[in-house]
């Protein structure tokens, strides 16, 4: 299963699963990759 959304600033978010899966499934990834990405940026990291 994979599924792609593209931003309107050209940004590409890809969710892939080597298993079937639900909306819900996908949404619980994301969530859990916003939270990531949150951390990454209370924390100054930086993209290369």
């Amino acid at each position: 299963m994979k599924r792609s959304f593209v931003a309107e600033d050209g940004w590409k978010v890809v969710v892939s699963s080597k298993q079937r899966g639900s909306y819900h499934d996908m949404e619980q990834a994301l969530c859990q990759a916003l939270q990531e990405v949150r951390h990454y940026i209370d924390n100054g990291v930086q993209l290369y």
